[in-house]
């Protein structure tokens, strides 16, 4: 759906409902739709009507998985995180959202296993490589962590030379290593692309 009309996407999922309930993928896209509006019950139904129809979506799994995860429902968003992958284990998002829930359980290694899984299937999958190198960071493996940032960066620029949240995060992490100078340097960039970054 067009972020620019959330409000005609919403007309048209209602409408293509309308003339077949038993449309899968209306149900997913109309979810979302209600899921980025915050109407978090009537997302849920969609998901679940999508996933009544067609359980072996595996995209439809994943995402609900996300909401479930948002709602704090962990072994419900483990479940359909699973799910997906047994569906489409070349699924890049599902293992990078079951590496962030595995990371939050404590399985450090069963997180390690799923970011490397997602980035060998989408090696341009720019956030994968932001949370992985925070995860090690946090494992102490500073020049892996570099190397992702790096990734993430390069990456990042080329698709949204505009946004700022790359230069940031990758500041941050320049500023806990010591190199002040790279770090002044990609807060001023971020500063540059949106001032209100401060």
């Amino acid at each position: 759906a067009d972020k620019g009309d959330i409000a005609g996407a919403e007309h048209h999922y209602q409408e293509a409902l309308r003339i077949n309930p038993e449309d899968a993928n209306a149900h997913y896209n109309y979810a979302i739709i209600l899921d980025d509006k915050g109407d978090i019950s009537g997302a849920e139904h969609h998901y679940q009507e999508a996933l009544r129809i067609n359980p072996n979506y595996a995209k439809a799994h994943n995402t609900y998985g996300h909401l479930l995860k948002k709602k704090k429902d962990i072994a419900g968003a483990k479940r359909h995180y699973q799910e997906a992958l047994r569906i489409n284990p070349k699924h890049a998002y599902a293992h990078y959202n079951y590496a962030n829930l595995l990371k939050k359980k404590g399985d450090m290694a069963g997180a390690e296993r799923h970011y490397q899984e997602a980035l060998r299937i989408n090696p341009n999958y720019a956030k994968a490589h932001t949370s992985y190198a925070a995860f090690l960071v946090d494992k102490g493996d500073i020049a892996g962590a570099e190397h992702h940032f790096q990734e993430s960066l390069r990456i990042s620029l080329r698709i949204d030379p505009h946004c700022p949240v790359t230069h940031h995060n990758y500041a941050a992490f320049l500023k806990k290593k010591g190199d002040i100078a790279g770090a002044e340097h990609h807060f001023q960039e971020a500063l540059r692309i949106d001032p209100k970054c401060a």
